[in-house]
């Protein structure tokens, strides 16, 4: 079984890959179709890339071959119906949720398999991201504005996780007015008072938080 329920899903990723064959005739036919952009990469090497799992070859071919994005979106497409992303999308039980929780048990919870379905590639109008991101929203957003899926032991949002979530409701384009009214308080200069308050309150949490609404 390759994946265990108490595992990392990026561990798993990189434990599964280790166990695929090498595909000598894939490798040999990639290398008659790479065109790169920078000479001093090594062609074997993106060919060795290009052997991988949907969720890499798309990357290569957008960000080290000089492919068209009609070329590079289709292998994207991919994600969710083989390798690693459609393994992860199976894994969603009936309630939308992954790993039993929203936040937790760390790394396989909804949450963590959302950064890494995420960070894979998958498609932005995927129905399972987007019942996954209703969920964060029924279920997190606090009184205070932020997200909260700890409103048991804590009475204020963790300015994190808010950041998390934000960052998946942007990519996966959710049409809500929350993630419009984040990225007003953000993006308006008048709104520094807000951001300064937030900084002295969570110094540490701050700079993630603004990170990830950087990347949303």
């Amino acid at each position: 079984m390759l994946f265990r329920p108490k595992q990392s899903p990026v561990l798993w990723i990189f434990q599964f890959k280790r166990r695929l064959p090498r595909r000598q005739q894939t490798r040999a036919a990639a290398r008659n179709d790479i065109n790169l952009r920078d000479p001093k990469m090594k062609p074997e090497i993106i060919s060795w890339l290009l052997e991988g799992d949907p969720s890499i070859r798309w990357q290569v071919q957008r960000d080290l071959l000089n492919s068209s994005p009609s070329k590079y979106e289709a292998e994207r497409r991919k994600i969710a119906k083989e390798g690693w992303g459609t393994r992860l999308l199976a894994l969603q039980d009936s309630s939308g949720t992954w790993g039993g929780g929203i936040y937790g048990p760390k790394w396989i919870s909804t949450t963590y398999t959302m950064l890494t379905l995420r960070l894979l590639g998958l498609q932005t109008n995927h129905p399972q991201a987007k019942r996954a991101c209703k969920i964060f929203l029924d279920k997190g957003v606090y009184t205070d504005g932020g997200i909260n899926f700890f409103s048991y032991s804590l009475k204020y949002s963790e300015t994190c996780v808010t950041g998390m979530i934000l960052a998946l409701l942007a990519y996966f384009r959710y049409p809500d007015e929350y993630i419009s009214f984040h990225r007003f308080l953000f993006d308006d200069p008048t709104n520094a008072r807000w951001r300064l308050e937030l900084r002295v309150l969570q110094r540490r949490d701050t700079f993630i938080l603004s990170h990830n609404h950087f990347r949303a």
